[in-house]
């Protein structure tokens, strides 16, 4: 069974607001494409992660390439960038 394990940047968006309880949320919604084809998927897998600034340290970049790290509830924490 194919993993895809590294995607393309192919979108980003900044997403800050208030929350009704008066906490400030500041991040990032990344779009990613995947590099490498699944072959349970037909077409091109393509999804979106947020990046909370609170914790992310990627900023990201049109085309770049990433893979996606995790923090202990299985959400996705970064991205790290595989371009030399």
């Amino acid at each position: 069974m194919a993993r895809v394990n590294r995607f393309e940047v192919i979108g980003f968006k900044r997403v800050d607001y208030t929350k009704q309880s008066g906490g400030e949320v500041h991040g990032c919604e990344v779009y990613l494409q995947a590099v490498e084809p699944d072959e349970h998927v037909e077409g091109i897998q393509a999804e979106a992660v947020y990046l909370s600034d609170k914790y992310a340290t990627y900023k990201p970049e049109m085309g770049d390439t990433v893979r996606k790290t995790f923090n202990r509830f299985g959400g996705v924490e970064d991205l790290i960038s595989c371009n030399l």
